[in-house]
């Protein structure tokens, strides 16, 4: 009678532990959970088992919709009870590569994973994002904003603050980041300018000298661009550098010599054929809703 009861008792204990295998709920796997981007792009969080309150998870997808619309980062958080034996690191480098979070071209993808049972909080980002968010940020964070309400029990709270810390601090890099590009785009075209100026100035300088010599009458015929330039010679006196510029006429044959005060000009640089007036002259001189972003492993996790 006794090895009666004990063989029923074993049977039906066997039984349950057989119907809890069998109706247990399966281990999510970055190929069995759904990408909530499917359904709508303003939709974030990936939340099947609702670990945290609805109002919870609406606030988080306004507040990282907000973030994309600001600064184009592509971000989800997944919030699951369990991921079996899988490590979080390894569950968040393949579900950021199946989703392809970020843009293809710059890689700012953002991804937090939640797991209850292994009482863990990943921070995931692309290449694009680990010069904004360095790994120190990340668990300084998760340290500061999400463990201690995660250790009172008060997942909702941790994972907004934590989801709002995350927002600023690329918003706020992503604004420093836009008035630095826009200080050095500032000064590029003002040395822009002044070198377009430059060239300009001397241009108008060049003009004005051709100008002036096909303008100049000749003394003796009267014709105008007549007069060239045949003959430079340079003497240096005590104080002065003085330039004797031979000019001589097409026309009639007429040669005059014009002398300038070349003690502050480089010479070298006046040509033949060229001359000026007051006493000077120049010279010239992948299946999902996101962008199919990648992962480099940055970020940081942490347990409580």
């Amino acid at each position: 009678m006794k090895l009666k009861k004990i063989v029923n008792l074993l049977f039906c204990s066997f039984f349950c532990l057989a119907l809890s295998i069998a109706y247990a709920d399966p281990a999510i796997t970055s190929d069995t959970l759904q990408n909530p981007r499917l359904q709508d792009r303003s939709l974030h969080v990936a939340d099947p088992a609702l670990v945290l309150q609805k109002e919870s998870i609406a606030e988080i997808n306004s507040r990282l919709t907000d973030l994309e619309q600001k600064t184009g980062i592509q971000s989800a958080v997944v919030m699951l009870p369990s991921i079996g034996d899988l490590d979080v690191f390894e569950f968040s480098q393949e579900l950021f590569r199946k989703w392809g979070i970020g843009h293809k071209d710059k890689d700012d993808g953002l991804l937090v994973v939640y797991v209850s049972d292994q009482h863990v909080i990943r921070i995931h980002t692309g290449y694009g994002l680990e010069g904004l968010l360095p790994d120190a940020i990340c668990k300084r964070i998760q340290m500061q904003s999400m463990i201690p309400f995660f250790k009172v029990g008060n997942v909702d709270e941790g994972m907004k603050k934590g989801i709002d810390d995350l927002c600023t601090r690329l918003e706020d890099s992503e604004a420093s980041s836009a008035k630095d590009t826009s200080e050095e785009d500032y000064e590029f075209i003002i040395t822009m300018i002044t070198i377009i100026g430059t060239i300009i100035v001397i241009l108008l300088i060049a003009a004005a000298v051709i100008l002036h010599d096909f303008l100049r009458k000749c003394p003796q015929c009267g014709k105008r661009g007549t007069l060239k330039t045949v003959k430079e010679d340079t003497v240096d006196g005590i104080k002065h550098r003085w330039l004797y510029v031979t000019k001589k006429c097409r026309n009639c044959g007429y040669e005059t010599i014009i002398k300038y005060d070349a003690t502050d000009r480089n010479i070298n640089n006046h040509q033949s054929g060229g001359g000026s007036s007051g006493g000077g002259f120049s010279g010239g001189g992948n299946g999902s809703s996101f962008g199919g972003g990648s992962s480099g492993g940055g970020g940081a996790s942490s347990r409580w």
